[in-house]
């Protein structure tokens, strides 16, 4: 079973009773072995484009370690033949010496047309 996360619309930054009953429930719910997506209600409510890093700063508290974190934000749909665009970190990987999320939110979408294939 697979949640799409969603956690940050409970407040949107104030933190509250419903905020901490949603981070709960998705907490439980990831601990029992359910597939959690990173997702937002963009469009509804004050929700900024891109990372939500209060949603990312909520899915590190539910989840149980960064590599988790990570992987919620994979797709939730089978991946293309030819992908029309990648996300990119700029800088070495994640090591823990910083917060995951200021790491995570340095990333791009680089469109395909734009990378160029170094041979080996």
């Amino acid at each position: 079973m697979s949640w799409i996360s969603t956690i940050d619309i409970h407040g949107w930054g104030d933190y509250g009773a419903d905020f901490d009953r949603a981070v709960s429930n998705l907490e439980r719910f990831a601990a029992v072995g359910g597939r959690v997506h990173y997702g937002t209600d963009l469009g509804n409510g004050p929700v900024p484009v891109g990372l939500n890093r209060r949603e990312l700063d909520a899915l590190c508290a539910c989840l149980p370690d960064g590599d988790s974190v990570i992987g919620s934000l994979g797709g939730i749909l089978p991946p293309l033949d030819q992908p029309l665009a990648v996300s990119f970190i700029p800088g070495p990987a994640y090591d823990s010496s910083t917060g995951l999320v200021d790491w995570l939110c340095t990333s791009i979408v680089v469109a395909v047309t734009h990378l160029e294939e170094i041979p080996t």
